[in-house]
C-alpha cells in the first residue's frame, strides 16, 4: 500500500502549479524551486473486529523554498512559503478521499487528514525555508481479503 499512497500524494503535488519539483525520496540536490519531498513516516492499526481493522498510514510532505542572494529575499520567501502551504493544504482538503488511488485487494479508503506541522530552515546545498505537512491516511482493512 505504501507505493500506492505515495504515488497518489505525489500526483496531487505534481498537479499544483506552485510546486516545481516533487520527489518521493530524499533527494540530495533539488532541481526546481519551490519543491516538495514525500516520505513515509509511520503507520499503526486499530482493531475493530476479527474481520475489519482500521490502518493509518502516516506520510510527511516537506515543502522547500529557496532563499538567499540568487533566490527569494527572506520576507518574500516567507510569503511564498505561506502561500505554498495554503495551496497544498487546499489540494489535500479537496481530495480527502484520495480519489483514483489504486487500492490493494482487501483495502478500502476511509479518509485523509492533512495538518501543517513544523516550520523551519534547512541548509542542504543552500538555504531553504521549510514547512512540513503531516498526512494521516485511514484505510479499512478486510483481514479475510488481504494476502
Amino acid at each position: 500500500m505504501w507505493e500506492n499512497i505515495i504515488a497518489k500524494i505525489k500526483s496531487i503535488l505534481d498537479a499544483n502549479t506552485l510546486v516545481q519539483e516533487t520527489y518521493d525520496y530524499e533527494e540530495i540536490k533539488f532541481e526546481g524551486q519551490p519543491c516538495a519531498v514525500v516520505v513515509p513516516s509511520d503507520n499503526n492499526s486499530d482493531y475493530s473486529s476479527n474481520v475489519d481493522n482500521e490502518r493509518v498510514y502516516g506520510v510527511k510532505v516537506y515543502l522547500f523554498v529557496a532563499r538567499g542572494e540568487n533566490y527569494y529575499k527572506d520576507s518574500v520567501c516567507e510569503s511564498v512559503t505561506r502561500e505554498l502551504v495554503d495551496s497544498v493544504l487546499d489540494d489535500f482538503d479537496k481530495n480527502w478521499q484520495l480519489s483514483g488511488i489504486e487500492l490493494t485487494t482487501g483495502y478500502s479508503m476511509l479518509y485523509m487528514e492533512a495538518a501543517p506541522s513544523i516550520w523551519g530552515y534547512s541548509n542542504r546545498e543552500m538555504a531553504y525555508r521549510m514547512a512540513q505537512i503531516d498526512l494521516r491516511i485511514h484505510l479499512n482493512v478486510d483481514v479475510n481479503n488481504i494476502t
